[in-house]
């Protein structure tokens, strides 16, 4: 077997690899990303754009130009799940779109 960038101590994807000791280390980070940001969220509207989108979101309007409709669509659906305030929804959408990068690497191409 072709050892992992040369690594001679590389074992498959099974516990024993690098690959999922990384995992593990990028899981973790994640889940510390994700407490950090749910436990600081703004659970009211906040100032400034953040503000706009909460409300439009709600009745799927346009906010200013260029009008970002993914995220409008996006935030629409989660101001559909039964949790929290219409703003600690939306906000929460944020959070997450902020912490997946950090658990983008668990998907390494094979």
């Amino acid at each position: 077997m072709i050892a992992w960038y040369g690594h001679p101590g590389w074992h498959g994807w099974g516990p024993g690899g690098w690959i999922w000791i990384a995992a593990m280390v990028l899981f973790w980070a994640g889940l510390l990303a994700a407490t950090v940001y749910f436990l600081t969220l703004t659970p009211t509207v906040p100032f400034w754009d953040s503000g706009e989108f909460i409300a439009v979101a709600n009745i799927l309007g346009v906010p200013h130009p260029p009008g970002t409709p993914f995220f409008v669509m996006l935030a629409r659906l989660a101001t559909l799940v039964p949790w929290a305030s219409i703003a600690q929804r939306v906000n929460a959408l944020s959070a997450i779109g902020i912490v997946s990068p950090v658990t983008l690497p668990l998907h390494p191409a094979k």
